[in-house]
C-alpha cells in the first residue's frame, strides 16, 4: 500500500496551527494594515527568507520534497534550498497583499487582471456553470476575493476541519459574497444540487488527504490527493475549470481559467474517478510547471519521496501497477 502520510502531516500541522493560527493571522493582518505596500513587502519578503532557513520548521521537508518531484527529480541540495526560499518569499507576499487590500475592493480589482474565460463562465446567455479547482498557487485567497467582488459567486468547499486562524479566514471570504461550506457528506450533497440548479462550486485540488483509496497520478506517481471534486461534477453533469491566481512580474495578478475539461463516465465508479481526476491534474500540473516558485504547497503530495520513507520510494506493489498503468 502506499505510504501514509499521518505522521508527515502531524509534524506540519503543529507549524501550521502557529502560522494559521488565531495569533499568526492576526499578527498578518495587523502587520498588512500599518505598512505601506512597498515596504510591507520587504518586510514579508525578510521574513520569509528567515523561515526558509530554519531548521525545524516542520513544513520545509514536505515542501522540498513537492519542489523536487515537479522538477524531474532533477534539482539538488542547493538549488532546493534556493527553491524553497523563492516559495517562502512568494508566499510571504501573497499574504501580506491579501491582508493589506482587505475591505478595499475597488484597490483589489486594480491589482488583478481577469482571464476573459472567466466571464464566459458566468455569463447567463452562456450559462458555463462548472466545478472550478485551484491549486495553492500565488495568491490563490486573493482569487476567492477577486471573483466575488465581481459577483463571480461559488459555494467553496473548504477545508474540513477548520482551526480558529482558518475560521477567520473563512468569514473573510463569507464577506467577499462566498458561501463556505467545510467538506462533509452534507456539503456535497448540498454542492450537487447547487450545481443541478444552475450554481457553481470551487474548491482546491492540490492539499493531501491521508486516504488510501484513490491515489490518482500528479506529475507522473500516485498522489494523496482528493478526487471527490471529478465525482461531484459527474453527477452534476457539468466540466471541471481549473482556476489560478498566478504572480505577474510587476507583482500584480492575473487570474487564470482553463478549458472546460469534461468528464467522462464509464461506469466504473473508482476507475472513472481516479481517470477523470488525472484529466483535471494534468491542467493544474502545466501551470504549476510555469511557475513552480509560485506552488506553495507545505503538505506532502508524495509521501512516498519523504525522507523518512526514501528506503521505500515507489517500490511498492499499487505504485508499480499506477506506473504500468500510466505507460
Amino acid at each position: 500500500m502506499i505510504i501514509s502520510a499521518a505522521g508527515a502531516v502531524n509534524s506540519i500541522m503543529k507549524t501550521q496551527n502557529i502560522v494559521n493560527g488565531a495569533f499568526g493571522v492576526g499578527f498578518a493582518i495587523f502587520i498588512s494594515k500599518i505598512l505601506p505596500r512597498k515596504v510591507g513587502h520587504r518586510v514579508a519578503i525578510a521574513i520569509g527568507s528567515i523561515l526558509a532557513r530554519s531548521k525545524t520548521l516542520g513544513i520545509i521537508p514536505a515542501l522540498r520534497t513537492n519542489q523536487w518531484v515537479i522538477s524531474g527529480q532533477s534539482m539538488n541540495s542547493v538549488e532546493l534550498d534556493n527553491r524553497v526560499k523563492t516559495v517562502f518569499k512568494s508566499t510571504a507576499t501573497c499574504l501580506f497583499d491579501f491582508y493589506h487590500f482587505l475591505n478595499h475592493p475597488k484597490a483589489i480589482i486594480n491589482r488583478v487582471e481577469f482571464d476573459p474565460k472567466i466571464a464566459e463562465y458566468f455569463d447567463p446567455r452562456v450559462h458555463k456553470n462548472a466545478v472550478f479547482v485551484a491549486p495553492h498557487l500565488s495568491n490563490f485567497d486573493l482569487l476567492g476575493q477577486a471573483l466575488g467582488i465581481m459577483g463571480y459567486t461559488f459555494q467553496i468547499l473548504s477545508y474540513s476541519e477548520p482551526g480558529r486562524g482558518y475560521q477567520w479566514q473563512n468569514k473573510i471570504r463569507t464577506d467577499s459574497g462566498q458561501i463556505i461550506t467545510p467538506t462533509s457528506i452534507s456539503a456535497l450533497r448540498q454542492a450537487r444540487s447547487r450545481l443541478q440548479n444552475g450554481g457553481n462550486v470551487l474548491t482546491g485540488l492540490d492539499r493531501p488527504v491521508d486516504s488510501l483509496k484513490f491515489h490518482p497520478l500528479f506529475f507522473g506517481y500516485p498522489a494523496s490527493l482528493p478526487v471527490a471534486y471529478a465525482h461531484l461534477a459527474l453527477q452534476a453533469n457539468v466540466p471541471v475549470v481549473v482556476v489560478s491566481a498566478i504572480t505577474k512580474p510587476d507583482g500584480n495578478y492575473f487570474l487564470y481559467a482553463s478549458d472546460p475539461v469534461k468528464m467522462v463516465s464509464t461506469g466504473d465508479a473508482y476507475g472513472e474517478a481516479i481517470r477523470n481526476a488525472e484529466a483535471v491534474l494534468e491542467v493544474a500540473a502545466e501551470i504549476i510547471t510555469k511557475y513552480p516558485e509560485q506552488w506553495s504547497m507545505f503538505y506532502p503530495v508524495w509521501p512516498q519521496f519523504m525522507p523518512a520513507n526514501s528506503e521505500t520510494n515507489l517500490k511498492t506493489k499499487e505504485t508499480s501497477r499506477w506506473l504500468k498503468r500510466k505507460k
